[in-house]
């Protein structure tokens, strides 16, 4: 599982499944960090395994899967509002 994660200007690619040592270790504290929003597509398979896998537990995510349908919600129910 590969996570991409931007800091400042430096971008990262880390598999997650992979890493061990200073790298998981830092990972993990950055995945459970509550003042840091997580920003991930669809994150319950990759929650999952992160969790299961390396007891890890994704803290404070925005998915933008989550909030797509959302969006798509709203706007049928105010399209419908309309109309109606």
């Amino acid at each position: 599982m590969l996570l991409q994660i931007q800091a400042e200007d430096t971008c990262y690619i880390v598999d997650a499944l992979t890493a061990q040592g200073d790298v998981m270790k830092s990972l993990k504290a950055l995945l459970e960090d509550k003042t840091v929003v997580k920003v991930i597509h669809d994150c319950r398979q990759d929650s999952a395994a992160l969790y299961y896998q390396k007891g890890i537990k994704l803290e404070n995510v925005f998915d933008t899967q989550v909030q797509s349908e959302c969006i798509r919600d709203t706007i049928s129910i105010a399209s419908d509002t309309i109309t109606a």
